[in-house]
């Protein structure tokens, strides 16, 4: 195990919480230096930005020499090579690689009833998006949950090394 001297996090609404080491930014204009970090982690996000191969640049650029980008994400199955030839394009080289697709689907299977169940005794105006917010969940029986059983998407998580070769001014 290492130990740590920092912790710093971004979002694109809340700041200045946790004493301050909540930064306001996205992932595709990181608000830091260059060469300001050992290891990034990004969990279940990038899939959601406008521009991943910017996103890898970026982690590129504020990671160390030998730094290290965790990341764990869904991709439909055909976006998939692209995702690593972007990475790899951003001088991150890839360390290993894992499909965790089977255990997300566990997790998912152990807690979409109570999710489900919460749903059930919200207000009614949370009923109105029932059908959305179980989506979002993967629920058992939505189309989300479909596209893991059939594997159309699946869940991957990855550790890159930042070998430095890319020199950002």
């Amino acid at each position: 195990a290492h130990s740590f001297a920092a912790v710093n996090g971004i979002d694109s609404i809340i700041a200045d919480t946790y004493s301050g080491r909540i930064f306001r930014g996205n992932a595709e204009k990181l608000p830091f230096v260059n060469d300001s970090f050992d290891v990034i982690i990004n969990i279940e996000s990038s899939h959601l930005y406008g521009n991943c191969q910017q996103f890898f640049l970026e982690c590129s650029r504020v990671l160390r020499e030998n730094g290290f980008l965790c990341w764990a994400d869904l991709r439909y199955t055909y976006q998939l090579k692209t995702t690593m030839i972007q990475v790899q394009r951003s001088g991150l080289h890839l360390i290993t690689t894992e499909d965790i697709t089977e255990q997300v689907l566990q997790g998912i299977e152990s807690t979409a009833a109570r999710y489900d169940a919460m749903l059930q005794n919200a207000p009614y105006l949370i009923h109105l998006f029932q059908n959305s917010i179980r989506t979002t969940y993967c629920a058992p029986g939505t189309k989300s949950y479909e596209r893991l059983m059939k594997r159309e998407k699946i869940y991957i998580c990855a550790c890159w090394q930042n070998y430095k070769r890319i020199k950002f001014d």
